[in-house]
């Protein structure tokens, strides 16, 4: 993820030298935009490393596996797990993690139902800290292959103590890949339409988001490709916008709207 300082040089390019309240305001928009991205990146991801791991075929033959720089222990019956990362790590993606992820289940991740609790354990990615307490219910019994994850309690603060506030409640559904676990590369999910995301940026704008057209994962890509959502910021001059995640090409550009004007933002 870029770092705040390459943002804020960006928007202020963006923002042309102008210093008028709307601008200002805007700025703030653009900001608290770029938190709501950078959660929602980040707890899909927590849940995408989870969700790797509790497939991996040696760490359910054997209980233990090194899965993308995470050392994975499996408990008795495979209902608990942890995944650590240790005092820092750099990660196939390219990002710096340590702490750890742990994993309590109602039944084997393999069943077509089971609810998990994540617990975030001093874990970070590239200095920035995430908390909260994630649910997730799984349940592929019937035609729709669904799995509900709610974020409850979440913040990420970075090195310098800014922090923002996150929660959700986001359905994810799967289109393809559910007939072969194990095997990651065929998988393709959408967070469905009116799954919604609520918090405080570090600035101070509170925000809410709905999203309006499915958000499209579909792995090994490692972007969400697709799908538009609706944020509200109350209280800012401009209330209302719009986060753009593309058409369906696998990239890192996300596009926000606010008052008729589009800016481009672009993950690392």
């Amino acid at each position: 993820m870029k770092t705040r300082a390459l943002v804020f040089l960006l928007l202020s390019l963006l923002l042309f030298a102008g210093c008028d309240d709307e601008q200002l305001d805007l700025q703030t928009n653009l900001e608290t935009a770029t938190e709501y991205v950078i959660g929602e990146v980040a707890y899909l991801d927590i849940f995408d490393y989870v969700d790797k791991a509790l497939q991996d075929s040696l760490l359910n033959t054997q209980g233990y596996a090194l899965i993308d720089s995470a050392m994975v222990t499996l408990g008795a019956g495979g209902l608990s797990a942890n995944l650590d990362f240790g005092s820092g790590v750099q990660c196939p993606d390219g990002k710096y993690r340590s702490g750890s992820i742990s994993v309590l289940l109602t039944a084997p991740y393999i069943q077509d139902t089971t609810s998990l609790i994540l617990s975030l354990n001093s874990y970070s990615v590239d200095n920035r800290t995430f908390l909260g307490s994630i649910g997730i219910d799984k349940d592929f019994t019937g035609i729709n292959k669904d799995m509900v994850i709610e974020v409850a309690g979440g913040s990420f603060s970075d090195s310098l103590g800014n922090t923002s506030t996150w929660q959700s409640v986001h359905t994810l559904r799967w289109s393809a890949g559910t007939n072969t676990p194990g095997d990651m590369s065929d998988d393709t999910y959408n967070v469905l339409s009116g799954s919604s995301a609520s918090g405080t940026a570090y600035n101070g704008q509170a925000f809410s988001a709905s999203i309006t057209a499915d958000l499209l994962v579909a792995r090994p890509c490692a972007y969400i490709s697709q799908g538009i959502l609706a944020l509200s910021l109350p209280g800012a001059l401009v209330e209302t916008g719009t986060i753009d995640f593309g058409t369906g090409e696998c990239d890192n550009k996300v596009t926000f709207e606010f008052g008729g004007s589009s800016f481009p933002y672009y993950l690392d």
